[in-house]
């Protein structure tokens, strides 16, 4: 005969004990809350003759790469330090500048766009160039300007603007109606300098790498021609004085944790710790970048 089958009832596991975590030390709670609450210290606003009265001595004290790495290496501005000397070597080795090209630039610079920003912000006398890179991709000019007249800044519009701009496809673009026309690129710097932004592409903050690995031949040589008509027009010399990266320069004029008369970096108690607020770019970029001008300059002197 069949034997009848019953249901055995459904056995519930046995409930997971909670973990028991070991309280935080009051200590740690403190610290936590305090690390959270300190304040950053309010930038500072050197003007320019005290940099040109000091200059010598704050170029000097500038960072090194080695430095930067040591204080920063957690960054990827100032990590993969041997790749990035790399691939700044490849770019010595591809960027050649002549006179002719820089004659062909002249002609190729794209001035349809001379008013792309807001109006009234005059003529001024620049003292120096300012090499920055984009650190975000766009699709075009057009949305190179949209994107710096609409910046948010600390919950804040921001309108902000440029003199030179390349893109990534090579094409260079002038959007002031004269490259002594001042716009805010670089903070408190744009009242005596000019600036040039060079597209990089997107830049991934948790996975990397520094935008300087997009620097290629064909935005590059753009720029560097670039750098040469503001040369030529403010009739100032090239040198480590008036060509400077936005990096370097936010350390002189702004960066309120660095003492550029000493080249120290320092907090007060009570405030966050030292910190660089502008990557672009590393020191060997502008040196490789300030010697190509320098050759230009050079052959330029001697045709003449």
């Amino acid at each position: 005969p069949e034997v009848p089958i019953t249901e055995m009832p459904a056995v519930k596991p046995p409930p997971i004990p909670p973990v028991e975590l070991p309280p935080v030390p009051p200590a740690a709670q403190a610290a936590a809350l305090e690390q959270k609450e300190l304040q950053s210290l309010p930038n500072r606003k050197m003007p320019y003759s005290e940099f040109a009265a000091n200059k010598e001595i704050m170029i000097a004290n500038l960072p090194t790469i080695e430095r930067l790495n040591q204080g920063w290496g957690g960054m990827h501005f100032y990590s993969d330090i041997e790749e990035q000397l790399e691939h700044i070597n490849y770019l010595d080795n591809e960027v050649n500048l002549s006179i002719d090209g820089y004659y062909n630039f002249e002609q190729t610079l794209d001035r349809s766009r001379m008013n792309a920003f807001k109006e009234g912000r005059g003529q001024f006398d620049p003292k120096m160039v300012v090499w920055h890179w984009t650190g975000m991709d766009y699709r075009d000019v057009e949305h190179f300007i949209h994107s710096m007249r609409n910046r948010e800044i600390d919950g804040k519009k921001v309108d902000l603007g440029v003199q030179g701009y390349v893109h990534s496809d090579g094409s260079a673009h002038q959007l002031t109606p004269t490259m002594s026309h001042r716009q805010p690129h670089a903070l408190y710097m744009d009242e005596f300098s000019a600036g040039i932004e060079i597209n990089t592409g997107d830049y991934n903050s948790e996975t990397g790498p520094s935008p300087l690995f997009n620097y290629n031949p064909d935005t590059v040589t753009p720029g560097l021609y670039m750098a040469m008509y503001m040369f030529r027009e403010f009739k100032i010399p090239i040198n480590e004085h008036t060509f400077l990266s936005h990096h370097s320069g936010d350390l002189i004029f702004v960066n309120p944790y660095y003492n550029p008369r000493t080249g120290e970096f320092s907090s007060p108690e009570g405030y966050k710790p030292p910190g660089i607020r502008k990557h672009d770019v590393i020191p060997p970029m502008t040196s490789m970048l300030l010697r190509k001008l320098q050759n230009l300059e050079s052959e330029f002197a001697t045709a003449a």
